[in-house]
Formats: structure tokens, sequence, C-alpha cells
């Protein structure tokens, strides 16, 4: 098992159940607060014509990398019958509820969102719970910009960390001949509208 992976090398892998080939990986969701991996977004459209569904992390049984494919806990049945998921952010909370009933996964709430959630989708504080996930592919060329309002680079990939299914750091493209490797610690604010990641680089 490799320790860490770029997604990209993710995309494309084959997904597999018990009962054969289910899709393939097209992309990933994360919370943008713990940068944990929420959701793999798996393309069925081979059997199931222009769906694409929601797999959480706790639904994986393991990469083989020599296979190339990744173990769902999931059947074809419970895949067909799955709640319709776009792949347009945000994902709604109640969505997100209705398809960890309907596979029968555990509710795993990110420990960044501070309170108690149940089922009624209000945290202790009486605020709705609307998780804020990115996609993988939706943040790929977005710039980088500095505290000091410069452009650094753009976003190149992610490195996940398929163990733990953690986003460990943000590959970065300074220019033709430069990657960096950033911590995602560093990002302060991302605005999908203009493309843009606000980093706050330490002073040298």
């Amino acid at each position: 098992m490799k320790a860490l992976v770029f997604s990209r090398e993710l995309h494309g892998l084959k997904a597999y159940s018990d009962e054969g080939l289910l899709g393939h990986v097209d992309e990933f969701y994360f919370d943008d607060r713990s940068w944990n991996v929420r959701y793999l977004v798996l393309d069925v459209g081979h059997w199931l014509k222009n769906r694409k569904v929601l797999i959480s992390p706790v639904a994986l049984g393991g990469i083989d990398w020599q296979e190339g494919g990744v173990r769902i806990k999931a059947t074809e049945e419970q895949i067909r019958k799955s709640p319709d998921a776009s792949t347009d952010l945000p994902v709604a909370w109640a969505l997100e509820l209705q398809i960890h009933r309907h596979y029968g996964w555990g509710m795993s709430w990110p420990e960044s969102y501070i309170g108690t959630k149940d089922d009624t989708g209000v945290g202790s504080e009486g605020k709705k719970y609307d998780p804020d996930l990115r996609s993988t592919r939706v943040l790929t060329g977005t710039s980088l910009v500095t505290n000091t309002g410069k452009t650094f680079g753009n976003v190149a990939d992610f490195v996940i960390d398929p163990e733990i299914w953690r986003i460990e750091f943000v590959a970065a493209d300074r220019d033709r001949f430069r990657n960096i490797l950033l911590d995602p610690k560093l990002v302060q604010g991302i605005d999908v509208t203009r493309r843009e990641i606000r980093i706050n680089l330490p002073a040298k």
C-alpha cells in the first residue's frame, strides 16, 4: 500500500463489490475544515446511464494497487436504488443523511464541527448542519493567492493518505519547473467563484 498518493492517481480507479465491477472513481469531496475526504464520487454510467453516486470512505474495503481497483461494501441493488446525487456542490445535509441510511453506514461527523449532531439536522447551538464540501476536480487549477495579494501558483493536485482518507498536502505549481507541497493548514479561505484559494505563508 502506498503511504500517500496524488488524487489523479485514483481517478479512473475501478470500484468492485463482491458481485463485480460497479464503476470508476471520478473525483473526491472533502471537508475544507478538517481536510478529511467525505466521499468519493463513483461513476456508474456503464450500467446506470448518466449516474454518479457518493460513496463514503467507511464503505471502502481497501485498494488493490496491483489490480488497480478499490473494494466497495455495497451491492448493485443498493447502488441502483441509491438516492440521486448531483456532483454540484454543496451536498445537502438531508441528502447526506439519506445516503448513509440507505447503505446502513454509520454517521461519523467531522471533529471540526462543534456540538452534537442528530437526525434533525440541527446542532447543539440550534443551527442547521450544512457541511461545506469541496471538489478536488473543481479546485484543481485554482489560483493560490498569498496574504499579501500575490499569486503564488496554481493548485496542481491533492495528496491523499488512503489509509485514513485525508488530504495531507495541496500540490502547487509555481512555474514550469517547480512544484511545491503546501500544508492545508495554510489555507485561509476558498473562493470558488473567483477561482482563488487564499493562503497564509509564514514570513521568511
